[in-house]
């Protein structure tokens, strides 16, 4: 009966560690940048499924932004910022994606521009 159960415990720890090594291979070690420096990229898009009664989950969007990054928190919690005057956002690194687009990102952002031409990321939480 004892080898039984102990070989419960290791087939439990062996699929424990395989689980661990599967989500590590699509954790986003690197992070982020913040907004800090100007050659840096320091907008993300964040993962916000909310959902509208009436309307079909399927067509709503879950992706907002794009945010900028104000700073990093810990290591895997950033503070973020949709506009110059808008509240700052504490969010998990899961919950964002690298934003990809203009480089008058941020005037548009100030200033109120169009933001026609942003696109969020088609799957998945993050581009890595």
């Amino acid at each position: 009966m004892n080898d039984i159960y102990e070989h419960v415990r290791q087939s439990g720890q062996q699929m424990s560690e395989k689980m661990k090594t599967r989500y590590d291979r699509k954790m986003n070690k690197k992070g982020f940048d913040e907004g800090s420096e100007p050659s840096s990229n320091p907008f993300v898009w964040l993962y916000n499924p909310v959902r509208s009664k009436g309307k079909s989950p399927k067509l709503q969007a879950k992706w907002d932004g794009p945010y900028w990054i104000v700073t990093r928190i810990y290591d895997v919690t950033y503070r973020i910022q949709k506009g110059a005057r808008s509240t700052p956002k504490f969010v998990h690194v899961d919950r964002l994606a690298r934003y990809c687009g203009p480089d008058n990102t941020r005037d548009e952002l100030v200033l109120g521009g169009s933001m026609d031409i942003l696109t969020p990321p088609l799957h998945g939480y993050s581009d890595q």
